[in-house]
């Protein structure tokens, strides 16, 4: 029997589920689809927690139980649900790290993002996906969204009767849809984007041969409403002007972004069209006229559609987000994918100071333990009775020491404490460098002000910082050298001999180690 995936797409205006069925050899149809009435309040208010405003709140809860009666019968009988969210209430930044194992790259992913991100790492949920592999080295794509939102919507889909196996951005899931499109000639070598055209906003993705590369909200849509009567509807000159604007400004910023972080990107070749503002009559003509580039309606296959179905063709762009989200579970394809459900993303940044912590600790109980199992030789006590004391007081100073953790052998649970220690010591000392935020202000403070110095490069890898610039003056970078060397967290100094004079300026480069921080 064919299992059934829910996709449920609540980035827009009107919330959309897919039920599709994945039989043999991952063939993904779709058996239904549900497009709800618009919503009453903007959609982050349902990534909201209750009891913060009684008028949203109530709004949300009627809304719950109007669409459970519609919502029941189509995912009766149902399995995995895939949840996707909307752009807004998520932040995409491309990193580059120094490394490629996958565990190393989730377990210092909350750091190195949190310099360019307005919150606290610990009040984040991370995941990503790998861009471009080279030399040891790895470009990832890292997704972030508020934990506490997280929360509220497990809470509110609960309601419903939801529990999701992933949550995602819808706009991270549509490069999925390549599977349903004919593919290109030189899919492989090029850009296909996605654009999804809501009633009052769309949203944007690129993709680059398996994977989306970039995705952004434009703050426009096409305006549609239940009552504009019967007839085609025709693309306004404001949607228009600002599609064309929009698409022009992403696009020019695409021309010089590439997912491999250097060489020449590969060219876009064709934008699918999906969202209620797809059927807009003209919006074809009008993209493939102002970009050049060949723009089309998604339109499910032939495959993808059971015997006797009751999606109408013109609804195959209105449904292909939820799509997306179905196909991420159903029939990946080894393709990447995004979900914030994931355990090995709730890493918090006081787990580090725990761990350090315990190690005292430990080395005291394991001692304790030791003496205890020289009194039991030592005593002339018989040996089954000797043994029950002893397990008694290690149960007793193991639950002292660890409230709440349920003791089943003491000796093996704190083995295994120390050895997750010990590995979690090692995977961490490659953090106990200062920041690159921290150098670049030591280095500020360091240049006194009757220097003049242009910095035109910072470079920061962990143990080491390189600066690069020009001077006025010969003997500049020298003065610079000896302040540098007093500052506590640079272990040693050297400026570049090689200095060149162009246009009145001493260039200069100056290589600094960084000390190792202390642990607390």
């Amino acid at each position: 029997m064919a299992k059934l995936v829910i996709g449920l797409d609540l980035s827009g205006d009107r919330w959309k589920c897919v039920v599709a069925s994945r039989g043999f050899k991952e063939k993904v149809r779709v058996e239904s689809f549900v497009s709800f009435p618009p919503l009453p309040f903007p959609p982050l208010d349902f990534l909201s927690d209750f009891d913060e405003e009684p008028e949203r709140d109530e709004a949300v809860l009627d809304w719950l139980d109007e669409i459970r009666e519609v919502l029941d019968p189509v995912i009766k009988g149902s399995g995995d649900v895939v949840v996707g969210l909307p752009q807004e209430a998520v932040s995409l930044r491309v990193l580059e790290l120094p490394f490629s194992q996958t565990a190393k790259i989730s377990r210092v992913l909350p750091f190195e993002a949190e310099s360019s991100l307005p919150f606290d790492s610990d009040d984040l949920v991370f995941d990503f996906y790998p861009l471009h592999h080279l030399d040891g080295h790895t470009r990832v794509l890292c997704a972030s969204i508020k934990r506490e939102r997280v929360s509220a919507l497990l809470k509110h889909l609960k309601l419903l009767g939801l529990d999701p196996v992933i949550l995602v951005p819808t706009t991270m899931t549509f490069h999925h849809l390549l599977g349903f499109l004919a593919p290109a000639s030189d899919e492989g070598a090029s850009r296909t984007a996605f654009l999804n055209i809501g009633e009052s906003a769309s949203q944007l993705s690129v993709v680059e041969g398996a994977r989306t590369i970039f995705a952004t909200g434009i703050p426009v849509g096409a305006g549609l409403r239940d009552d504009a009567g019967e007839g085609e509807d025709t693309i306004t000159p404001g949607l228009s002007e600002a599609l064309t604007m929009t698409f022009k400004r992403q696009f020019h910023f695409l021309e010089g972004f590439s997912s491999e972080g250097a060489g020449c990107p590969p060219p876009l070749k064709r934008i699918v069209l999906l969202g209620e503002g797809a059927s807009l009559s003209g919006l074809t003509s009008l993209l493939t006229g102002a970009l050049g580039v060949t723009a089309e309606r998604f339109r499910l296959t032939a495959q993808a559609i059971p015997e006797g179905s009751e999606v109408l063709e013109e609804r195959h762009p209105e449904l292909a987000p939820a799509l997306a989200l179905v196909t991420q579970k159903a029939a990946p394809n080894s393709r990447p994918g995004l979900n914030f459900r994931k355990e090995e993303f709730a890493f918090r940044p006081e787990r580090k100071a725990m761990i350090r912590k315990s190690v005292f600790p430990f080395i005291l109980v394991l001692a304790l333990v030791m003496c205890l199992v020289v009194r039991m030789f030592v005593s002339g006590s018989s040996v089954n009775q000797q043994r029950q004391v002893i397990e008694k007081e290690m149960d007793d100073v193991f639950k002292a020491n660890f409230p709440g953790v349920q003791v089943v052998d003491p000796a093996r649970q704190l083995k295994a404490m120390m050895e997750e220690a010990r590995a979690r010591q090692v995977k961490y000392e490659e953090l106990t460098y200062p920041s690159a935020m921290a150098c670049l202000a030591e280095v500020s403070k360091a240049i006194p002000n009757s220097i003049n110095v242009k910095l035109s490069s910072f470079e920061y890898r962990n143990d080491r910082v390189n600066i690069a610039g020009s001077t006025d003056k010969l003997e500049d970078p020298n003065e610079m050298k000896a302040r540098f060397s007093q500052v506590p967290i640079f272990h040693n100094v050297k400026v570049d001999e090689n200095r060149g004079i162009k246009e009145n300026e001493v260039r200069f480069k100056i290589s600094i180690s960084l000390k190792k921080e202390t642990s607390p």
